[in-house]
């Protein structure tokens, strides 16, 4: 029995992904020997890897800490829904997979107690297409996780598909990540990342890479249906491009990246992409960029 109060706090061990929360500290008083404390968890799991330390933090001759052993956490009551990543490369028209989840408070999978249908719509403001395929369906007593098989008619950027309760428990609605969804290939183009990856570019015998995208008429980037050739020729600027100035988008991909150089020092250089052969998609500039001296000129 202690003779004198003592003040114990509990801490967790840095290897447990959740967050302890609750009441964590207490006094045990003197003449007893225990306390009571009730925290609490937010990341379940058998094992879960978490071990409780309880530490004596009274200013003047502190106990040796005691620890637990590993500690199992179950997931809380049932409270909401939440709806897996999309999936990239999702195409007009075309079925892909949004996995909707059932979650405790903490977002641990807990499994529905009774069936519950849930109903997916294209959340307001988000997108004008439609949302097609198989948008409500069950998720049986016990489970935690539905796959729907769905397709979108339109080709656009910040899609936003929202899950509700439509039957059943009601649980918290959740929207899933912002995505794209690309139509048919109809331009080629360029992106930030296309001139030699945003780096410096340096004049011939120096190389820099480019790298040539298929997009829809949105600006999204679409797959080409089959093998697309294009050539690359000097748009601004007086030099001349050298290296390879031709490459090819395989079919199923949506960009390639060839190596060129470029013959003179000078700025407002821009490049054009030009279709020669597969998916019927029209040309395409780049932004004007600089070209400087070797490194061993500019020494």
């Amino acid at each position: 029995l202690l003779v004198a109060n003592r003040v114990v706090e509990l801490s967790k061990n840095a290897g447990a992904a959740g967050t302890l929360g609750g009441i964590l500290t207490a006094t045990i008083q003197a003449g007893q020997h225990n306390t009571t404390l009730n925290p609490t968890y937010t990341k379940a799991g058998t094992p879960s890897g978490l071990i409780l330390t309880a530490t004596d933090k009274t200013a003047t001759g502190p106990i040796n800490p005691a620890q637990s052993g590993a500690i199992n956490i179950v997931p809380g009551p049932v409270t909401k829904l939440s709806i897996s990543p999309p999936p990239a490369g999702i195409l007009t028209a075309t079925p892909f997979t949004l996995q909707v989840n059932t979650e405790d408070q903490f977002g641990n999978p807990a499994g529905v107690t009774a069936s519950t249908v849930i109903g997916l719509s294209v959340k307001p403001g988000t997108g004008t297409g439609v949302l097609g395929g198989t948008t409500s369906d069950l998720i049986n007593t016990g489970d935690n996780t539905k796959p729907f098989s769905v397709t979108y008619s339109k080709a656009e950027t910040a899609v936003i598909v929202t899950a509700t309760t439509v039957a059943g428990p009601s649980l918290t609605p959740a929207d899933s990540a912002a995505f794209g969804v690309a139509g048919t290939a109809a331009k080629l183009a360029f992106k930030a990342d296309s001139i030699n990856n945003g780096q410096i570019v340096t004049v011939a015998p120096d190389t820099f890479t480019v790298k040539v995208y298929a997009q829809d008429v949105n600006g999204v980037d679409s797959k080409v249906i089959a093998d697309t050739t294009f050539t690359l020729t000097v748009k601004s600027g007086t030099g001349t491009l050298g290296g390879t100035v031709t490459g090819t988008i395989l079919a199923g991909q949506l960009s390639a990246t060839i190596t060129s150089s470029y013959s003179l020092v000078q700025s407002g250089v821009a490049l054009t992409a030009t279709r020669r052969a597969g998916d019927s998609v029209s040309a395409g500039d780049s932004s004007t960029f600089a070209v400087a001296g070797a490194p061993s000129e500019l020494a």
